[in-house]
């Protein structure tokens, strides 16, 4: 989907810049392809990549998704909530097993 798009560029591959644009320009997983065809035109010309180690870092991060290079991290273990005072909750959990790679930032 759109929205996990955004969030793959925002934490995945840690360039928020560019979270808007996707967002607006509803690019989803069926448009990798295209973004990285001639030379990552897309990239560079629709949605204002402008950075070349940024379309860089895109094209790469798309090109493992397409051939599902690398793996998902596992859910977060022993997730568990308590009070942490008379506003506010604490949410605690050990880090998954399965660590994933690349290793991603946020848990989605």
């Amino acid at each position: 989907t759109a929205d996990r798009v955004v969030d793959w560029i925002t934490h995945g591959l840690q360039l928020p810049q560019y979270a808007e644009t996707f967002r607006s320009n509803a690019i989803n997983g069926l448009d990798f392809p295209a973004l990285i065809e001639n030379e990552s035109w897309t990239l560079a010309q629709e949605l204002g990549v402008q950075s070349p180690l940024h379309r860089i870092k895109i094209t790469h991060a798309i090109v493992r998704q397409v051939f599902g290079l690398g793996a998902s991290p596992g859910p977060p273990e022993e997730a568990f909530c308590e009070s942490a005072g008379c506003s506010t909750i604490l949410l605690v959990w050990k880090p998954p097993s399965v660590k994933g790679y690349p290793p991603l930032h946020k848990y989605i």
